[in-house]
């Protein structure tokens, strides 16, 4: 019997557990080449990056000419030799995962364009090589999410120019060339936000509103169904008139469902067995807004407003503890601020890396941080003026990062190569190019 899911949160007022330290400077980005290391604690090295174009770039979509490269700064890799969290020490000492062979064949991929005037799911080698077009169904189709098998595409679809009050989002899976699509779940008849394929590729969890505008207090719901439409289960049990569910993510086995539950101001981490059959509830006194279940299994990273970093939960203790979970708080706190990263624009967007724990990529307002909590780095590199485009996406290595920057008048495509601090521009053209998903 599918236990209701209702998490009762309570307005605590007072300082939160972890609060942020008065920070004076963020950190450097010298675009000038460095030889030699400089200070950040003790130790800094600045490696010169390489920013190149696609071999083959895309011509335009028409006649008109080329957009601008993105006016990109050299990245720039600090090492910390200050004293990690123990929030981060609790991470390294979980084994990585094994490297995933290198396949036969280049690695895809998938991007949301505008060129033909509405957003379409394209396709593109890894070099930025075969741009193909995959949707031509004259809607708005957009969140592309390879299986992780890389065998299906899944992505939301919505009429283009339908009025808010009465378009409904609906959730598709094509087969990789475009073929094939067919609807997921069409007899829910409610619009669908978010989607996530379970590690076996065979289930997608996905957030259902029950009315199709973005109310606020609507009640979205976290579904689970088979790829083919069949087995149709909801994990929660929200009423319009609370602000519901959402952002789901599996745990590696494919067991179980992390996701966050949202009351008024106040949101809890929720870990639900994927079949519906039982769930924990975590109250959190203040605002969760993304939750990610890490590589290992062994750990629930989140960002949120009492941490103005990023923290992290044994997953032990989220089903141990359940609602009666207290603080203090495992925030990286002191690791951001040893760091430098994020000090200067507000973190709105964290991607964990595929393969460790102590790996993510920090998007903020004004550039693309990857931390490294393992050798205690941060790589950063700002991409224009304007924000980037969606968050970023790793390759299966965990050595690249696929991510959408200001590319002149338009956003563009872009790999960061972590490996050789080379950035390389993937697209080029008059239009957006955002939403990268990169092929497992």
């Amino acid at each position: 019997m599918v236990r209701l899911i209702a998490i009762t949160l309570v307005l605590i007022l007072g300082a939160p557990a972890c609060s942020r330290s008065a920070v004076t400077a963020g950190p450097s980005q010298n675009s000038e080449t460095q030889t030699t290391p400089t200070t950040l604690g003790k130790e800094a090295a600045t490696p010169t990056p390489v920013i190149l174009r696609s071999a083959t770039p895309t011509p335009p979509p028409s006649a008109t000419p080329n957009s601008p490269r993105a006016s990109i700064q050299p990245l720039t890799t600090q090492v910390s030799t200050a004293e990690p969290s123990g929030a981060a020490l609790s991470l390294r000492e979980v084994p990585a995962k094994p490297t995933p062979r290198a396949p036969s064949l280049p690695a895809r991929i998938l991007f949301v364009s505008m060129r033909n005037g509405i957003a379409d799911v394209y396709r593109m080698n890894e070099d930025g090589t075969e741009q193909v077009r995959l949707t031509q169904n004259g809607r708005n189709n957009l969140s592309p999410s390879w299986s992780p098998d890389g065998q299906h595409i899944a992505f939301l679809s919505s009429e283009v120019g339908a009025e808010p009050e009465t378009s409904i989002t609906h959730l598709f899976v094509m087969e990789p060339d475009g073929t094939g699509a067919v609807e997921v779940a069409p007899s829910l008849d409610q619009s669908i936000w978010s989607l996530s394929w379970s590690p076996e590729a065979e289930r997608i969890a996905f957030v259902a509103n029950p009315v199709p505008a973005e109310d606020a207090f609507a009640g979205t719901n976290v579904f689970v169904v088979n790829r083919d439409s069949s087995g149709l289960v909801q994990i929660t049990q929200m009423e319009p008139g609370t602000v519901g569910c959402g952002s789901p993510t599996w745990s590696p086995d494919g067991t179980k469902l992390a996701f966050i539950c949202r009351a008024l101001m106040n949101a809890g981490i929720v870990i639900a067995d994927a079949d519906g059959s039982d769930s924990w509830g975590f109250d959190y006194y203040g605002q969760v807004f993304q939750v990610f279940w890490l590589p290992s299994g062994e750990h629930v990273g989140f960002t949120d407003g009492v941490c103005w970093s990023v923290g992290v939960f044994s997953a032990e203790f989220l089903l141990t503890h359940g609602a009666s979970g207290s603080g203090p708080w495992p925030c990286l706190n002191q690791d951001f601020e040893a760091l430098g990263v994020g000090l200067t624009s507000r973190v709105y967007s964290v991607t964990w890396s595929p393969l460790v724990d102590t790996q993510f990529a920090v998007q903020t307002t004004e550039s693309l941080q990857i931390v490294d909590l393992a050798r205690y780095a941060v790589t950063v590199g700002q991409f224009g003026s304007k924000p980037l485009s969606g968050p970023p996406s790793w390759s299966p290595d965990g050595v690249r990062l696929a991510f959408a920057a200001d590319g002149g008048d338009d956003s563009e495509i872009f790999v960061l190569n972590l490996a050789n601090n080379e950035v390389v521009q993937l697209t080029d053209n008059d239009v957006d190019d955002y939403m990268p998903a990169w092929q497992p």
